[in-house]
Parts: C-alpha cells; structure tokens; sequence
C-alpha cells in the first residue's frame, strides 16, 4: 500500500499518470507500474511466500490507470494478497475515485 501512495503522491505532483498492470485470473509475485512517457516499469515484488491476483476488474482490461488531473483509477480494482498454507487473503483495492486501501475482504459487489 505504501509503494501505491508513494506513487499517488508522485502523480499528484508532477501531474504524470501511470498504469499498474497485474494479469486478470492469475496469480504473481510482482505488481507492475509504468509512468506515462516511460516505457520500463517499476515492478514491486511480493513478500516471500505471498502473491497477488486481480479478482475485482473490468473485463476489458487488465490494468488500472490514475489521471492525476480527475484523482481516479480507471477502472477500478481489487488485488487479493493471498500466503501459501491456508492462511487468510488481504485484499489492495483501488477505489474509482482515487482511493486505495486495504481490507480483510473484498468490498461487497466487486466495486466502490
């Protein structure tokens, strides 16, 4: 959650948007973020152990875009950070209206 606020700040400030990339139904060991007018992304890997899974999105992209201009993510989205064992998932959600937060569930309906 840090890495998103971190990058909503810089966003904010220099008026760039970005694309955080995470393929839909699948499971991986990094979040993917690319500046606009950048084309290497920024990658953030999980903790050993954990790995993230777009579950709540559009079904027509597989990528959320912050325009810093309007404060929203474009679609919004749900990432479950899921450990190995049986042990409980956390959910990353990326409000439509620019908000990110984490919660022990999914926000009911799939948006917010």
């Amino acid at each position: 959650m840090h890495w998103i606020l971190r990058s909503l700040t810089k966003a904010n400030r220099t008026g760039r948007s970005f694309t955080l990339r995470l393929s839909a139904g699948t499971s991986a060991e990094t979040l993917a973020l690319r500046w606009k007018d950048d084309p290497d992304p920024e990658r953030f890997p999980a903790a050993p152990g954990l790995r993230f899974q777009l579950v709540r999105h559009s079904a027509f992209a597989p990528e959320s875009i912050y325009s810093p201009q309007w404060g929203t993510f474009t679609p919004a989205a749900t990432v479950r950070i899921t450990a190995p064992r049986g042990a409980k998932p956390h959910y990353l959600i990326l409000s439509g209206y620019g908000r990110v937060r984490t919660a022990s569930s999914p926000p009911p309906g799939g948006v917010e």
